[in-house]
Order: structure tokens, then sequence, then C-alpha cells
């Protein structure tokens, strides 16, 4: 399982990408989202950890771009490269507070800070 990390906090980074490659995940971690819509974009991640406050772009319009880009299957493109590219991606809101509940994510844990800093 592939997994990235967008997350500008380096020491949660560093923490949850410890706990996951801990469990043998592959996991990148990027810390600002310019870089993170472009990765998420072009490779093929099982789970993307977002935070919504990220430098250049911020998580809810990388989260919308993914919606946009990758938003449920084969989008006419049946082939299995077609199906990798356009499959959706779960992706987990990984933030203090969370605004609105209807930000088409998957998952919205609050982060651990008390534990790391």
């Amino acid at each position: 399982m592939r997994i990235l990390i967008a997350e500008d906090d380096e020491a949660l980074a560093k923490f949850v990408r410890q706990g996951l490659e801990g469990e043998h995940y592959s996991v990148d971690v990027l810390s600002d989202g310019e870089q993170a819509r472009t990765a998420a974009t072009e490779f093929e991640y099982d789970v993307v950890i977002l935070d919504l406050n990220l430098p250049k772009l911020d998580g809810v319009s990388v989260l919308r771009h993914l919606r946009t880009k990758k938003p449920s299957g084969i989008a006419g493109n049946d082939t299995a490269q077609g199906r990798a590219q356009n499959r959706r991606v779960d992706v987990v809101i990984l933030t203090e507070h969370i605004a609105g509940s209807n930000l088409l994510a998957d998952a919205k844990p609050s982060k651990p800070s008390a534990a790391i800093h």
C-alpha cells in the first residue's frame, strides 16, 4: 500500500510516517499543497493523508482537485492503466479544526499534537 502524507508540520509528518513505515507501508511526505496535488494526480496512492492548512495550496483545494480528477472509476478509459490513473483515492483529512463536514473526505481525525510536541 502506498500512502502520501501532505503535512507541513515536520514533527507530525515524521511521527505519522514512522508509524506507517513501521507497519511496512510505502510512504511519501510532501510539505505543500502544490506538490501534494501534483503527486496525488500523477502517482497511484491508496491513501492521501491531507492537512487542510498547507502552504502554496490549501488542503481543501487539493481534495477538490482529486475528486475532480479521480472521481471514482474508469471514466471512459477502460484499460488497466486508465483504471489505475482514474481510481478514486481515499483521503484522510488531518487537521486541528474542521469548519465544515461536507469536504468529500473519507475520514477526518484530529491531529495528535499533544503526543508529538
